[in-house]
């Protein structure tokens, strides 16, 4: 199918529809360009002009014979004459022209998306260098993707600003000695580039956190009236994502299918709000498997992430677990949040309702019930290389739900509020020498919370003492006994998913003396820190962090899809487990009445196995209207249109292949099959490179991505 962007056309380079009718990814880029060729004469010699729309298959060279019979050409990096002037031009006799920022010739050293898909790509309201190495009079005139004129510029190398999303044309007109000018046309792709937020400017940066700041200080309401109708405040957000994963039937973002596209959507939500507020923001990602390579499970919250004037310290030696240093310092969440959102705790904050917290302000400890991290380290390069190795998209979607994100939300987040004095879960955990047991507590709570066991105080007034507004399931199993308590763990299915819990040394060292005793215990709850909570947007560390997930899923995609050197199977569904937090069981709550106060009945929901609403393939994302055009978007609707090769998509990341602690361990997600390329021992980027998928950098910067 061809696409027409304004009033030039823009080569399609996707293969044939797949049969269930989505779109194939383009073809592999070669080096060559569609030319469309026009005879001139300038200084007295017959020259030729040539069109350049798109990249194409090295196949698809309809103006090569021509133009290497002129006695003028010279191959790639040489000159093309123009009587006593010269031009470089490429081996079609194209005036070769580049596109850089500052972060590719500085930061990078590489092109932006790695130079893939796009002959020409530029970041989108960024500063773009863009030269011609001539010494013919130079005139460039940009048009915008809907056809307008855009901008004219002058001179070899001339600063460009392009403020559209989409392809648009560039005319580089050549004016040699007296004669007539020759003109070219060029294909330029403008995006929003996501970077490492590390690599980011200082003024990018900053940028990035006051805008941030707008949003988590701005009511929704003052934010459309001031920045558009794409706002969003920190609250309109909280309430989002804690509809979908605080419902009391079932979590309908995470733990299933749809975890992925959620987030992506929910971040791109995100970042179309800060643009609204400052349009030169791109969202940045956290990397953090470089955290992993350069600190320990001692030392990772001194990672630059946590400074002050970044996303603030873990700990700042509050008793309430408050941030209390840096621009986040006493950051509010919501009050008498009833009148704003159906979700919210018993004392009307803008929290999960059973986290019972009554502090106004987020709130994070590296402790989980004592386990300094939660007992996790943060995810690796090697849990990152083996899932690489998985061919099914719902063991990635799994993965990315669970090991490789799931640990940085307990570690940052935490919990807090048990007798220290009675319980030990430290002991407890390390009696069957498993420390990541330390957050199965709160997600078995979740689990009997749904099922209506565990019930929390619907309303708690601001001067209600903590101790009198706490879950329990005292309705239920108050009156059990230690054989009934522990029947019912095991018909709930408690011990199925935690059999460590029946380990007797779990049991005595954590002081629980029976498991009615461990029954109550899961049944308090206690607090959580924002980020291991259903409020986990609250925390600006949210906001970064998924983005890891998109990137390492569109390099399987185009390892797999465009290079063919890995396999992926795209058939939408999960890889469930036998986890706490991956349950697959819905409650019914429709049938459980209201009091005559309007208060819930103490009648049970109807729970069973089936898959949560929202994770189905075809099931609606509650956010959209990304293209400004209203549209909504499936989860496998959503999935294809972040396929990075996308033209649609609006933004795009500085790099897929670039893992720099990755490659510092000899860590490599695909096997190299090319036999040329094995031969000389490269891997990686360097692989890539060589055989021939990726240009290598023409940037005078160390290339980030070697290093």
């Amino acid at each position: 199918m061809a696409a027409d962007y304004g009033a030039f056309p823009h080569e399609d380079r996707r293969e044939a529809p797949h049969e269930d009718g989505r779109e194939a990814p383009p073809v592999v880029p070669g080096v060559s360009r569609t030319t469309a060729a026009s005879y001139l004469t300038v200084g007295g010699l017959v020259v030729i002009g040539l069109a350049c729309v798109g990249v194409s298959n090295p196949s698809t060279t309809p103006a090569a014979t021509a133009v290497t019979s002129l006695s003028t050409f010279e191959p790639k990096g040489h000159g093309l004459s123009f009587a006593a002037r010269s031009t470089v031009v490429d081996e079609f006799g194209v005036p070769i022209v580049t596109f850089s920022n500052e972060y590719e010739r500085n930061i990078l050293g590489h092109q932006i998306g790695d130079g893939l898909f796009w002959d020409n790509l530029v970041q989108r309201h960024k500063e773009t260098l863009v030269e011609v190495d001539t010494d013919c009079t130079v005139a460039w005139d940009l048009t915008n993707p809907d056809g307008t004129a855009a901008s004219k510029y002058a001179g070899a190398a001339t600063t460009m600003v392009f403020e559209n999303l989409g392809i648009h044309n560039l005319a580089l007109s050549l004016t040699c000695d007296d004669g007539d000018a020759a003109t070219y046309q060029y294909s330029v792709m403008s995006k929003h580039v996501r970077y490492e937020i590390r690599t980011l400017t200082t003024v990018d940066r900053e940028d990035f956190f006051d805008a941030l700041q707008v949003v988590y200080n701005t009511n929704q309401k003052d934010g459309e009236a001031n920045y558009g109708k794409k706002f969003r405040s920190i609250e309109f957000l909280v309430r989002e994502h804690l509809y979908g994963a605080a419902a009391k039937d079932c979590d309908h973002w995470h733990d299933d299918a749809g975890i992925l596209t959620h987030h992506m959507g929910f971040t791109l939500e995100l970042e179309q709000s800060l643009q609204s507020i400052q349009p030169t923001i791109g969202m940045p990602y956290w990397d953090y498997t470089i955290d992993a390579f350069n600190y320990s499970a001692n030392t990772w919250t001194n990672s630059p992430i946590f400074n002050d004037d970044w996303f603030g310290p873990v700990e700042s030696g509050s008793d309430d677990h408050v941030i209390t240093t840096g621009r986040w310092a006493y950051q509010g969440v919501m009050q008498n949040a009833q009148e704003w959102s159906g979700v919210h705790n018993p004392y009307g904050l803008l929290r999960s309702p059973w986290n019972t917290n009554p502090v106004p302000y987020i709130t994070r400890s590296i402790h989980t019930y004592g386990v300094k991290n939660g007992g996790w380290t943060t995810p690796d390069c090697l849990g990152f290389a083996e899932v690489a190795g998985f061919e099914w998209i719902g063991d990635f979607f799994s993965a990315l739900n669970g090991e490789l994100h799931g640990p940085i939300h307990i570690m940052i987040g935490g919990q807090w509020d048990f007798k220290e004095s009675a319980y030990n879960v430290s002991a407890a955990v390390d009696a069957i020498d498993l420390k990541q047991m330390a957050d199965s507590f709160l997600l078995a709570s979740k689990y009997l919370w749904r099922q209506g066991y565990l019930r929390c105080p619907e309303t708690c007034s601001s001067d209600t003492p903590i101790d009198d507004c706490q879950c329990s399931c005292d309705d239920y199993v108050k009156d059990f006994s230690s054989e009934e308590a522990y029947q019912f763990m095991m018909d709930r299915g408690l011990y199925n998913s935690l059999p460590q819990w029946e380990d007797d040394n779990f049991v005595v060292d954590g002081g629980w003396g029976s498991p009615k005793e461990l029954l109550e215990f899961v049944c308090h709850v206690g607090h959580a820190g924002e980020m291991f909570t259903s409020a986990a947007p609250y925390d600006p560390t949210f906001w970064p962090l998924h983005g890891v997930a998109e990137r390492f899923m569109s390099y399987k995609r185009v390892a797999a899809t465009m290079w063919g050197i890995t396999t992926i199977n795209e058939t939408w569904g999960y890889e469930h487990s036998t986890i706490m937090s991956d349950t697959h069981v819905v409650c019914d709550w429709d049938n459980v009445p209201k009091l005559a106060d309007g208060k819930e009945s103490l009648q049970l929901p109807t729970c069973g196995k089936s898959v949560c609403s929202g994770h189905k393939k075809d099931d609606i994302l509650p956010m959209g209207d990304f293209l400004g055009d209203g549209s909504t978007y499936s989860n496998l609707e959503f999935y294809d249109f972040t396929a990075p090769w996308n033209d649609d998509l609006p933004y795009m990341y500085d790099s897929y292949t670039s893992w720099p602690a990755c490659a510092a361990q000899n860590q490599f997600f695909f096997s190299e099959t090319d036999p040329v390329v094995l031969a000389q021992g490269l891997q990686g980027v360097a692989a890539h490179i060589a055989a021939g998928r990726m240009k290598a950098s023409s940037f005078s910067a160390a290339d980030r991505r070697l290093r």
